[in-house]
This record gives structure tokens, sequence and C-alpha cells, in this order.
């Protein structure tokens, strides 16, 4: 117990280093532990680091055997220390590490690579020999399209309602009815003459009327039928030009539609959280705390002793036979 020195105040910057690489190697643990490899029937999905090919092996095997001789030289000579009553400080040489000897090496890259099983692998090349021949042909359907494109779409090429050369549907019905109409009316005739019936006479003017307007009625249907069936032609003649249309298109997308590669599937790991490392920043500031405690709670009880002894000591002096002793009084 006495006047001691306080106690000294913690390297903070190099704990709050120490903390945050603690930190740093907790997040590459729990990476390293997220990176399951997965093997199916299908294809295989691994991870690697994609920087740890460049290592300098010849530089590596050359400093593994000048450590390996240090260490040799470092055992024989503490061994031949041993009982001496004076040693010599000796330092243990360090053994190289691979990462030393990687040029451009990175811990915490990572690269996953997906490969396909034999077969699987046997059908995607089969595939993308099939692709190519098809991409040729998608070449030859993009001219083909081309073609088709310089030639738009041609409306002087439909029929406009028409059967036969320079005839429409209409003409042609009212051509093959016009003989039928012909006899009816002869035929007329020839019995209103049976009959007795002169021409000019009422009764031959009301007969030839109601034939007049049956005739009509026939000439008329047959228009409109006429008409019908050109409309229908005209409809048939779209449907072929837009046939012969779309049909390059149809070509070139039947072309460029194959069978696509499917990947191997894989399932989701379990993810392993990351953790914080060891706060040594916080701990340091904790036992600087308690040293200083236990630093303040000495001086309190060293400066309580020494007050108890100049108490003890002004009493002491001020006792009467301390006075006689020490010469003063009577």
């Amino acid at each position: 117990m006495g006047k001691g020195k306080a106690p000294k105040a913690p390297d903070y910057a190099a704990a709050a280093r120490e903390t945050a690489e603690g930190n740093a190697d907790a997040a590459r643990i729990a990476a390293k532990a997220n990176r399951v490899d997965q093997y199916t029937p299908y294809g295989n999905l691994t991870y690697f680091n994609p920087t740890s090919n460049q290592f300098n092996e010849s530089a590596y095997n050359t400093a593994l055997a000048s450590y390996q001789n240090d260490l040799a030289k470092y055992n024989q000579d503490m061994k031949a220390q041993q009982g001496q009553k004076f040693q010599q400080q000796l330092t243990k040489p360090t053994a190289p590490t691979r990462e030393q000897f990687m040029t451009g090496y990175d811990p915490d890259r990572w690269a996953m690579r997906v490969d396909l099983a034999p077969e699987q692998q046997q059908l995607l090349d089969a595939q993308n020999q099939t692709s190519l021949g098809l991409a040729s042909l998608q070449n030859k359907g993009l001219d083909y399209v081309s073609n088709m494109l310089s030639k738009p779409f041609d409306q002087d090429a439909l029929p406009a309602q028409m059967v036969n050369a320079g005839e429409t549907a209409q003409d042609a019905i009212l051509r093959r009815l016009q003989p039928t109409l012909d006899r009816q009316d002869e035929a007329l005739r020839s019995r209103l003459q049976n009959q007795g019936i002169t021409i000019g006479s009422d009764a031959y003017g009301s007969e030839m009327f109601n034939q007049s307007q049956r005739n009509n009625d026939l000439m008329l249907a047959a228009a409109i039928r006429g008409i019908d069936v050109g409309n229908q032609a005209r409809q048939q003649a779209i449907q072929e030009q837009s046939f012969f249309r779309n049909e390059p298109l149809n070509t070139l997308n039947a072309v460029r539609t194959g069978a696509q590669v499917t990947n191997p599937s894989f399932t989701n790991v379990p993810q392993q959280q990351t953790t914080a490392g060891p706060d040594l920043l916080s701990a340091a500031n904790m036992q600087y705390g308690a040293d200083m405690n236990a630093y303040n709670a000495d001086q309190a009880a060293f400066g309580g002793m020494m007050g108890g002894l100049f108490s003890l000591g002004g009493a002491a002096l001020g006792s009467p036979w301390m006075g006689k002793a020490m010469g003063f009084g009577g």
C-alpha cells in the first residue's frame, strides 16, 4: 500500500483494430460455411477461389527449405543452452504460408461453377450443334422474309367479284338464268294464244305483267346470289394472300424454335449468420476502469491510514506526560 502509479491507459486504437480483425474473421468463417457444394445426377455446383491459381510454387519451396534449416539450427541452439546460467534470447523462425507466394491472391474472392453430368453435357453439345445449324437456316429465313416484305399486299390481284374472265358472279348467274326466263315467256304466250286471249287485251296484259314480276324476282335473287358468290371469292383470295404473306414468318419462327437447355436445379442451403468477433475494445476499456477503481481505492485507503497516523501523533503531543518528556510545562 502506498502512492503507486496510476494504471496506464490501454491502446484503444490497437484494441479497435483487433476488434475489427475479429469481426472480419467471423464474416469470412460465415461466408465459407455458406459455400456448400452440391452434387446432383444432372450436374454439380461447386465454389472456389478464382485467385488461388496464381501460386509461385518454386519460390514457396525455396522459402520452405530455408525455414526448415533455420528451425533445425534453432532447435540445436536451444538444446545447447540447456543448463547454462546465462541463456541467449533466441527467436523461433516462422513458417512461410502459401498465401505469401500468390500474386493477386484475395482470400475473400469466391466463384461458383456449374458442371453438367457427362450425359447432360453431351446433350448440350448436340443441342448447340443443332442450334448452329438452325442459325444458318435462320439467315436464309431472314432473306425469305425480306423478299416477302419487299412485295406489299397487292389488292389489284384480288378478284373484283369475278368468277370468269371479264364476268362477275352476278352476270354468270343471270346468263344461266336467262334461257329459263325466255322459255317461260314463250310458254306463257303460247298458252294465252291457245286460250284465245289476244295480244293487247286486258287479260293478255295482266298475264304478261305477272310474268314480268316473276322474272324480276328471279333476276333479283340471282343478282343477290351473284354478289354473295363474288364476295366469298374475294374473301378467299384475301385469305390466300394473307397465308402466302405470313408463311415466311411462320417458317422463320419454326426454325428459331428448338429445345432449350435445362440447368440442374439446386436447393437452398441453410445460411450461417455472421457473428461478431471478440469485443477487445470494450474489454480493454472495462479492464482499464477496473484498474482505475482499484488504484483509487488503494489511494483512498492510504490517505485514510496517513490521516489516522497524524491524528494519533497530534493526540500524543498534546498529552501532559508527553509534554514533560519533551521539556514542555513544569
